[in-house]
């Protein structure tokens, strides 16, 4: 048992750390390509380093693994929103309410999970958790909720775009979303039946995570090269310049370089 639990608290960050090779190698840190990935998968690797240090010291290591878990999450948001922003970028233009839509739909689901486990759930001992403990598990929950709904539009949009989907964004949401999705079906699984498959959630989502960082790592595997920008895509985005005076800013700023 234990040799199961040390090969899902390393192989993960091994993969990673080889992820993040490429990742910097490939600049990809960079402001307009994925810099909260980047920073995600520097942060996955480091942080074993403390967790397996004080692993076996019980009464430090539930504390660092919850704040460790509150970074994950927050960074993880992070890597998702700046997908988020690359698939509806011209929407992200246009309509200023898409930017409000990703931290709002955030706030919406960890308000009403925090309400449900500070309110609603109730203990073995028939109690109901501390705002703390509240706060921290909806969070958690939050985060996953999040990257299940963002499963389903990739797969909608994939369905729909097909080869076009960019190979990077496609890594990224498929790891995120498999492991959101089957870390609240174990959540749920442990609180509905008990101690029954206690074996089943707590190594799922160990195992899942496995595979979400072999995704990310196939997925930054090969060089993204754009495809070529065809005459329709062109022209639509031209119109949508043209429609919004973005090409007439652009040749001013280009002329003041000029002077």
């Amino acid at each position: 048992m234990r040799i199961i639990v040390s090969l899902w608290i390393l192989l993960p960050p091994a993969i990673q750390a080889v992820l993040l090779v490429l990742l910097v190698r490939r600049r990809l840190f960079r402001r307009e390509m994925y810099p909260f990935f980047v920073l995600y998968t520097f942060y996955s690797v480091i942080v074993v380093i403390p967790r397996v240090i004080l692993a076996h010291n019980p009464a430090v290591y539930p504390a660092l693994y919850w704040d460790t878990e509150i970074i994950y999450g927050v960074l993880a948001l992070f890597a998702l929103d700046e997908v988020f922003r690359k698939v509806f970028a011209f929407d992200y233009r246009k309509k200023r309410w898409m930017r409000c839509l990703f931290p709002v739909t955030i706030l919406v689901i960890s308000t009403g999970l925090f309400l449900w486990w500070r309110f609603i759930y109730k203990t073995p001992n028939h109690e109901h958790l501390t705002l703390i403990a509240a706060a921290i598990v909806a969070f958690g929950q939050g985060v996953h909720s999040i990257e299940c709904i963002l499963f389903v539009l990739f797969m909608l949009l994939w369905a729909a775009l097909g080869s076009k989907w960019r190979s990077y964004d496609y890594g990224i949401l498929l790891g995120f979303g498999l492991s959101g999705l089957i870390t609240m079906t174990a959540d749920m699984v442990r609180f509905k039946t008990g101690s029954g498959y206690e074996l089943w959630s707590t190594h799922a989502p160990g195992a899942v995570y496995v595979l979400a960082c072999a995704i990310w790592l196939h997925g930054f595997w090969e060089n993204y090269q754009p495809t070529p920008m065809s005459l329709e895509e062109l022209r639509a985005r031209f119109e949508q310049a043209k429609g919004s005076n973005q090409a007439i800013k652009m040749i001013h700023d280009w002329l003041h370089r000029k002077d």
